[in-house]
């Protein structure tokens, strides 16, 4: 029975083959469901410490019309902040801590793809406050480590090296003050009814110093440090600073250095203040080294040439202040010996301290 069935099947299968592809003849056939535009997340933008939402998903169809995603839809819920967790499967949301999350829904049985929505959580009646902080003279010029801390209260923070900041917790009337080494301190009120920015311009006390010049750059690690010899832990450079606006460059002359392929290994970078300047100095930093490849590490600022082949590295940050005599600060960083002969490079030894004493002396 099943055998006749199936030829049955197969020669009303021939006809309509068949009936099909003669002229003049057509099937019409039902219209499709309309297709899926997008997706979008629905629920506040904003939770107070503690709290829990429950988030949905609307499905917008090229037909103008809009659904709500269903159980059957399956949506997959995730949150990128672990402080701020969403339960995959309800979309129930909860604010363990301040911050941001970025929350994702995906629709896995249609194919409509991602929606994504920023979650603020900060503490009930408070807002977050974001922004930048810059040189009043080159706005483009970031100040990083400047201190943002805001009054009533005792929240603060410092800036990255971009110079932003980010306050969660803010009250709606509050006092924003700024401070950074070598700049006035800045003051701002602001009057808060939801998240906002305030960027911040900080000015200099009085005329910017001028640095253009040849110099003696010092490098002594101060205490006591082991990993080193103790000729390596005292070094002195010919240096060469050019200046444009509040921009220095140091290029470093003798003795010997070795240069990766872009000519980086004798140079550093800095700030000019009103009495003081800032340089940043790289270190070596790698995933996969490979020295004819840079694009795999940071070749360092500074990769003095030693007698063995090995370099001599010098990072971190140097803080330093003005004087007829030249500038004089420390170095927060280290002082590294690498070896550079094999695929992978070596640490052969390193002195990394708060106050490596670093000095630039007019010659």
């Amino acid at each position: 029975m099943g055998r006749l069935s199936l030829a049955r099947g197969c020669v009303f299968a021939a006809l309509l083959a068949a009936t099909c592809s003669a002229p003049g003849t057509h099937v019409p056939t039902a219209p499709g469901a309309p297709t899926v535009q997008g997706i979008e997340i629905n629920g506040p933008d904003t939770l107070a410490r503690g709290q829990t939402a429950q988030y949905s998903v609307s499905v917008h169809l090229a037909d103008g019309t809009v659904k709500e995603a269903t159980a059957e839809t399956q949506v997959i819920w995730r949150s990128d902040n672990p402080f701020i967790p969403v339960d995959q499967d309800t979309g129930v949301m909860t604010a363990r801590g301040v911050g941001e999350a970025a929350l994702s829904a995906d629709l896995a049985t249609i194919g409509a793809g991602r929606a994504t929505k920023e979650v603020v959580s900060v503490p009930e009646g408070t807002y977050r406050l974001v922004g930048v902080v810059s040189d009043a003279e080159f706005p483009d010029h970031r100040v990083h480590d400047a201190r943002v801390e805001v009054t009533p209260g005792s929240l603060g923070t410092t800036t990255d090296i971009e110079g932003r900041y980010r306050l969660y917790g803010v009250p709606s009337d509050a006092e924003v003050r700024v401070t950074a080494a070598g700049y006035e301190p800045a003051v701002r009120r602001v009057n808060l009814t939801g998240h906002a920015s305030e960027d911040v311009q900080l000015a200099l006390p009085g005329p910017r110093l001028g640095l253009s010049g040849a110099y003696t750059l010092t490098i002594d690690v101060a205490g006591t440090c082991t990993a080193l010899p103790a000729e390596l832990q005292h070094r002195r450079y010919d240096a060469v600073v050019t200046q444009d606006g509040l921009t220095l460059d140091v290029t470093l002359t003798a003795p010997e250095f070795t240069l990766d392929r872009t000519g980086k290994g004798n140079r550093l970078s800095g700030a000019a203040a009103a009495e003081s300047a800032t340089f940043r100095l790289d270190a070596l930093r790698f995933s996969e080294y490979n020295f004819y490849s840079p694009g795999y590490f940071t070749y360092p600022s500074v990769a003095e040439t030693l007698p063995d082949g090995s370099i001599l590295a010098v990072a971190g940050v140097a803080a330093m202040t003005g004087a007829p005599a030249g500038l004089s600060g420390t170095l927060s960083g280290s002082v590294t010996r690498w070896s550079l002969d094999g695929r992978s490079p070596v640490n052969l030894g390193a002195c990394s301290s708060s106050e490596i004493l670093f000095a630039l002396t007019p010659r």
